[in-house]
């Protein structure tokens, strides 16, 4: 439910008390299959606003 909500699996470590993140990113990287797609349009952004400057 959290992460449907929109928490990051690094928020979800921290709230669920997981010491490292891998046991968080092993146990629930299938709920965010689209995380990678996420992250590159993020960097493209960033990087097309810095292109505008």
């Amino acid at each position: 439910m959290m992460i449907a909500g929109g928490m990051n699996l690094f928020e979800l470590a921290n709230r669920l008390g997981h010491e490292l993140i891998i046991t968080t990113v092993k146990t629930y990287r299938h709920l965010v299959p689209d995380a990678h797609f996420r992250a590159a349009a993020m960097i493209e952004t960033a990087l097309t606003g810095l292109a505008l400057e």
